[in-house]
């Protein structure tokens, strides 16, 4: 990956050397081959950006801070470097089919335990209720439940497969665990 990053840094570079005094063709040109090595590129990108942000979650769910840090800024190398913008650590591959959103949907009525000990909820209406306050929430075509705040502050988590666990980041960035609370 550093070398495609290398490679691309000295591409950039090249395309920005270029004189204001080129040919239109040149120009032209020029333009046409970036936007097809931009358009090749961004898959591969994306993948290693998914990834990143999966090492990341993990690694602080093991509260190893060191590694953690050390994701996190490959993680904004590649956000400076890649020609296309990246999606957020948490972006899935794809759009989920309507029974997984549904059973999404189901599955995260509950209570969920909080890290410091208060305890969360999705109610009926697309509400989410946290120590009285009460915010909307949707299940994205992803899969991931967004949380919108009366700021427009949003936190976005992903289930896990055994619908007992939400991870993802909240309202101030912070990467969050929930756990389901026992019935």
């Amino acid at each position: 990956m550093r070398i495609l990053l290398t490679l691309l840094s000295a591409t950039l570079f090249v395309v920005n050397a270029a004189s204001a005094d080129d040919p239109k063709d040149l120009s032209n040109l020029r333009d046409s081959w970036t936007r097809a090595r931009n358009q090749a590129t961004s898959p591969i990108d994306k993948k290693y950006s998914d990834a990143l942000g999966m090492m990341k979650l993990k690694f602080t769910k093991e509260r190893n801070l060191q590694a953690t840090l050390a994701v996190d800024t490959e993680i904004k190398k590649l956000s400076e470097a890649a020609p296309t913008s990246l999606t957020t650590p948490l972006a899935t591959a794809g759009n989920v089919t309507r029974k997984k959103r549904d059973s999404i949907e189901k599955a995260v009525w509950a209570k969920w335990n909080m890290p410091n000990g208060a305890y969360g909820q999705f109610q009926e209406g697309s509400i989410w209720s946290l120590e009285g306050i009460k915010s909307k929430y949707e299940i994205e075509k992803s899969g991931e439940i967004l949380i919108t705040d009366a700021a427009k502050k949003t936190a976005r988590l992903k289930m896990s497969d055994d619908q007992n666990t939400l991870i993802g980041t909240w309202f101030d960035g912070t990467i969050i665990e929930l756990k389901r609370r026992p019935q």
